[in-house]
């Protein structure tokens, strides 16, 4: 995760690719969160299915809660 964060800090986009189930939707983006990235602007996360995108927001909306 660190060198995620430190590759957007000096770019302004990145495209990750990695195994499935490595948090690549639902960690990542709330590494993300933590490092301040939402106050500059947005944080986007791309799924090509609408059923996946709604049950990843409903996982990170369950694990911000704890």
């Amino acid at each position: 995760m660190p060198e995620v964060v430190e590759t957007l800090k000096n770019n302004s986009c990145l495209i990750l690719m990695s195994e499935t189930g490595s948090g690549k939707t639902t960690q990542v983006p709330q590494a993300l969160w933590v490092e301040g990235f939402a106050e500059q602007g947005k944080i986007f996360v791309v799924e090509n299915r609408i059923a996946v995108a709604v049950e990843v927001a409903k996982r990170v909306t369950e694990e911000q809660r704890k």
